[in-house]
């Protein structure tokens, strides 16, 4: 995962310094766009607080994918690695730490539900306050009310990092605002934005803004990309055919990037688990490939060895991959919050975006990718009466 983390003080623009370095005091949350270094502040920020004699943290994350890809990156750090944990994990240190018996249900929303009562109940019977130095947010977005009403309930400080139109699980209740919660937690003076990313070469920034723009306060990633065009320059690509056909359009792409970006992290995305599966299994029969395929969803830790990651976009939020094949994506239509979804699917890559369906895309997503080369001359005539291609 070449370039994934910060290695020195060169490697951070002065608006991250001013981030990094805010008192050790008081609630702030961070906003910015896929690529502002979010993660990077929050493990320096943990590092930041551990060094002034506050060590008594935890980094919060959302998923199990997420927690993996940023404990790869505190090996640099002067905190353990186990502070960084899910928030099903910490709910469940939270309770295990004051001897609570849990039986939580299988189904992730409810098991959510649960783990958010239960660890309220226990606030409330202790009467328990403050037993973190700070709590840590990454992807704060996603956290429903009951949970942030928690982070602060049990820490002196709240440390968030976070971007509304990237929610894709159901956090706040607001639709304008995902964030609100945290607002409300936090003095306005303590919400700092993060003006420029580094992550997504323009032709992906360019096919991000067609995707999110749907009113006229959504800020564009185009003008404000720092992306070195002139080292990779970024491709976004279609394909439209099976799903079959997919795997065997991702497999000869895949073999042309292990050699183009050695070291550096690939992935594979699908909406849907069942494709992920699907396009797993298919791509494992290509046995040069296969000892390269990792399952995201079910490996313990990421290893360099299988730089090809497969997964849900869910399962692959706050990660960022050089290369990103995006299949099946016309299955976006089926779920919630769809727009967000395909904005932080495209937004995983750095350089080579490659989007791949076999039925009719969604009104938006079309007209984002069609949007990236419009024709250049009006229909013919005659061309209205021949039918789909």
């Amino acid at each position: 995962m070449a370039g994934a983390w910060w290695i020195g003080e060169s490697d951070l623009d002065d608006d991250q310094k001013d981030v990094i370095s805010l008192a050790a005091e008081g609630n702030h949350l961070v906003l910015g766009p896929p690529g502002s270094g979010k993660t990077n502040i929050l493990l320096l920020r943990a590092n930041y607080l551990t060094l002034f004699g506050k060590p008594n943290i935890a980094i919060v994350v959302f998923t199990g994918t997420l927690r993996k890809f940023i404990a790869s990156g505190g090996k640099s750090y002067d905190f353990s690695q186990d502070k960084i944990m899910t928030c099903n994990a910490w709910q469940r240190d939270v309770l295990h730490m004051y001897g609570v018996t849990i039986d939580p249900p299988k189904e992730f929303a409810a098991q959510r539900k649960y783990l958010a009562e239960k660890v309220a109940e226990l606030v409330q019977r202790k009467n328990l306050s403050y037993i973190y130095d700070a709590i840590l947010l990454d992807e704060a977005q996603d956290y429903t009310p009951a949970e942030i009403e928690l982070f602060t309930k049990l820490a002196r400080q709240i440390f968030a990092v976070g971007d509304g139109r990237q929610q894709i699980y159901k956090g706040d209740g607001s639709e304008d605002d995902p964030l609100s919660s945290l607002r409300a937690a936090i003095p306005e003076e303590n919400v700092h934005e993060l003006r420029y990313h580094y992550r997504n070469g323009l032709e992906i920034c360019k096919l991000a803004d067609k995707i999110a723009k749907d009113s006229d306060t959504y800020q564009p990633l185009t003008p404000t990309a720092q992306y070195k065009e002139d080292e990779n320059k970024s491709t976004v690509t279609m394909f439209q055919g099976t799903l079959e056909a997919q795997c065997q359009e991702i497999a000869k792409s895949l073999r042309r990037q292990l050699r183009a970006f050695p070291n550096e992290l690939l992935a594979v995305v699908c909406p849907k688990r069942e494709h992920v599966n699907q396009v797993y299994a298919r791509l494992q029969q290509e046995t040069d490939l296969a000892a390269k395929l990792s399952n995201i969803r079910d490996d313990e830790a990421f290893d360099m060895a299988k730089p090809i990651c497969v997964s849900t976009v869910h399962g692959a939020k706050g990660l960022e991959v050089r290369a990103l094949h995006f299949a099946a994506a016309e299955h976006v239509k089926h779920g919630p919050h769809q727009r967000n979804v395909g904005f932080t699917a495209v937004t995983r890559a750095k350089t080579a975006l490659s989007i791949y369906h076999d039925g009719d895309l969604k009104g938006w997503f079309e007209s984002a990718v069609v949007g990236l080369n419009p024709p250049k001359t009006p229909p013919a005539f005659g061309s209205l009466f021949k039918g789909r291609k």
